[in-house]
């Protein structure tokens, strides 16, 4: 369910970016950018047209990072302000039993019965923090008490890694958009034909 919540979420970041970078026309920058190119394999033995070409390159491609800024900024804030959220759900998931993990904790906080140490603890003075290699005994639902931060050895999908797959599922969207096609309809106006027959 989670995962397909976290598809849910990319998808849709996905659509309203392919949204608003489909409104930025770039189709004559992008071909005038291939065409200097390609001026360079054409004129190789001519150092003047090759440096002009280089200099219309940089200005082609100047022109293509201002009309993408804006939709750049937006979505940027939008992901900014959205992390905090879909962190809390999709990075800090429950622990799982029987999965061995290091966890490290102020100090002064003692570990709970379903927390079961298979270490020493490793106490940092400086720091005042002490971490265990512990894995959870079953039956045990609840999440961490607060003060404890646990570190997974193993990556997980729902662990540090879940924008990964949240900007993967962002770019199948954009590119879902991207492939719909839009059909401009046409009203057909008898009138206006007889017009054009006339003429």
């Amino acid at each position: 369910m989670r995962f397909l919540l976290l598809a849910l979420a990319g998808a849709v970041y996905g659509f309203l970016g392919g949204a608003l970078f489909r409104r930025v026309h770039l189709r004559g920058e992008i071909n005038r950018i291939l065409a200097h190119v390609l001026s360079f394999r054409l004129f190789i033995d001519e150092p003047v047209l090759v440096f002009r070409a280089q200099v219309e390159l940089l200005r082609e491609n100047l022109r293509v990072l201002r009309k993408v800024a804006l939709p750049g900024v937006v979505m940027a804030i939008v992901f900014v302000l959205s992390f905090g959220t879909l962190d809390r759900y999709f990075g800090r998931g429950e622990l799982p039993a029987g999965r061995p993990m290091v966890i490290t904790a102020p100090d002064e906080i003692a570990l709970p019965a379903e927390i079961v140490a298979e270490s020493p603890a490793v106490r940092i003075p400086r720091l005042h923090e002490v971490s265990w290699r512990v894995h959870v005994a079953p039956g045990f639902s609840g999440g961490l008490p607060a003060g404890l931060q646990a570190r997974y050895p193993r990556a997980r999908i729902f662990g540090a890694e879940w924008w990964l797959w949240f900007f993967a599922f962002s770019g199948a969207g954009a590119t879902a958009l991207y492939s719909v096609r839009y059909e401009r309809s046409a009203v057909f106006c008898p009138d206006a034909v007889r017009r054009e027959e006339r003429r």
